[in-house]
């Protein structure tokens, strides 16, 4: 088995508890619109980008619902709360950091959220200098479960994906890590992993508390 050089984080609901947020903000956003938004969709929007929700919100929604004045103001109303709100770490993320720095691997974070959300949120939680890289869902193509956002982290971790173990929460996650040749980690948040979530995952776990373990029974 191939050692791990490097760790990849997704953000929202890995790294901070910010899917609950999401949650109520889309739900706020699409109440004023006359829909009402559920714990389901919201399953299917966790991980993708702004324009693959949008297709997702249409696609329950309709064709004719306002989608795009909903994304127009979820985004300020996710934001103002982001500012406002304590929005904690979750359960291990700061001991598993540790861990792998006195381990010597390197650290990427992998977030389908604009910049300004990955930067902010680090930098409240004082970890801005903590990882070798960060890559926004801006910066490619197409978003989970296509691998090119963790295909772009590698490439500036300098490592090959077989190399590097990604952690992810979501079912989207999971499948890009395993559509680019990475193994991952499933630590579930509010998203219900579905089984061939379970099925491509290296490892699930209840939290980052278990991570390091994982990596030290690779590495040997």
């Amino acid at each position: 088995m191939e050692p791990i050089n490097a760790v990849i984080f997704d953000m929202d609901g890995l790294m901070f508890d910010t899917e609950p947020l999401y949650e109520r903000t889309w739900g706020q956003a699409i109440a004023e619109q006359g829909g009402v938004f559920t714990r389901e969709i919201h399953n299917h929007m966790m991980g993708r980008s702004k324009a693959d929700s949008a297709q997702i919100l249409r696609r329950f929604y309709g064709a004719d619902f306002p989608v795009d004045k909903v994304i127009e103001r979820q985004n300020p109303l996710f934001f103002e709360a982001l500012k406002t709100e304590d929005i904690p770490a979750k359960k291990g993320l700061f001991s598993l950091l540790d861990a792998l720095e006195r381990r010597g691997l390197k650290k990427a974070v992998a977030s389908s959220s604009r910049r300004e959300k990955i930067d902010f949120l680090l930098l409240k939680h004082q970890l801005s200098n903590r990882f070798t890289c960060t890559v926004s869902g801006q910066e490619v193509h197409a978003s989970k479960p296509d691998p090119a956002i963790f295909l772009l982290a590698a490439e500036k971790l300098g490592e090959a994906p077989a190399n590097i173990l990604v952690l992810e929460d979501s079912n989207a996650g999971i499948r890009a890590a395993h559509n680019g040749g990475f193994r991952s980690v499933l630590v579930p948040d509010l998203c219900e992993s579905d089984e061939t979530a379970l099925s491509l995952c290296f490892r699930k776990v209840d939290s980052l508390d278990d991570v390091a373990a994982i990596i030290d029974e690779i590495n040997g």
